[in-house]
């Protein structure tokens, strides 16, 4: 998928259908997009829910994750270890800039965020990522983990057992789509490349003695990747 294709899709399909734009969903546009740029296929994907921004008009702006600088992305970037970097593709959900979850989720309509995850979506099963890390929170809902909330409705297998001596993991199988019929891309997708989700919380310092247990190194996602390949 072409850069200019991506950027396009994510407005124009929404506007060829006829939707309304709110005065928030307005204030978005103007601020342009953050996108992920030379996402490699077939390794890991990390994805967020949206970029920070605030209400400036600007370009858009692109990105090479294993280039980006700055605390945000450095403790992105520790995840992984040299070898492993060159594998690793980024994803927000929504590439609209907002620095509070709590106000683009309210802000937005049900139909702006629907159409957005459809082209995310279809990009992210593009990318056919053998492991998704989910490092936001407040985003699993929209993959699945809502019984009562299918977005992209992927059918969500928890993976018990030790993988990791000593590490508390929440690692998930993707056993295809979820059989209800109001997920979105329901016409389009009809099998899934993807094959397991991990939830991870970004963990810092502050962290390191209570969640001791739950905390990976670079090399232990580089372990983790490598079995489950």
């Amino acid at each position: 998928m072409k850069l200019e294709h991506f950027d396009a899709e994510l407005f124009c399909n929404y506007y060829n259908k006829n939707l309304y734009f709110n005065d928030y969903e307005k204030r978005l546009y103007k601020r342009g997009l953050s996108l992920c740029i030379n996402n490699p296929k077939g390794g890991i994907l990390l994805t967020g829910i949206n970029p920070s921004g605030t209400d400036v008009e600007s370009n858009s702006i692109f990105y090479d994750f294993k280039y980006t600088e700055g605390s945000f992305w450095n403790q992105k970037l520790k995840l992984f270890t040299p070898n492993l970097l060159d594998k690793v593709a980024y994803l927000d959900l929504f590439p609209q800039k907002e620095s509070t979850q709590v106000i683009f989720e309210k802000e937005t309509s049900i139909d702006f965020r629907a159409r957005m995850i459809e082209t995310t979506q279809m990009e992210i099963e593009r990318l056919m990522p053998k492991l998704v890390i989910i490092a936001n929170k407040q985003s699993q809902y929209y993959w699945g983990f809502n019984k009562n909330s299918r977005w992209m409705g992927y059918n969500l297998e928890r993976v018990n057992g030790e993988i990791i001596k000593g590490k508390e993991i929440y690692l998930y199988k993707i056993n295809g789509f979820r059989p209800e019929n109001d997920r979105i891309n329901q016409d389009k997708l009809h099998t899934t490349h993807l094959k397991y989700i991990l939830l991870y919380a970004m963990y810092d310092q502050r962290h390191e003695a209570k969640y001791a247990n739950r905390i990976l190194s670079a090399e232990q996602i580089e372990q983790l990747y490598t079995y489950l390949k």
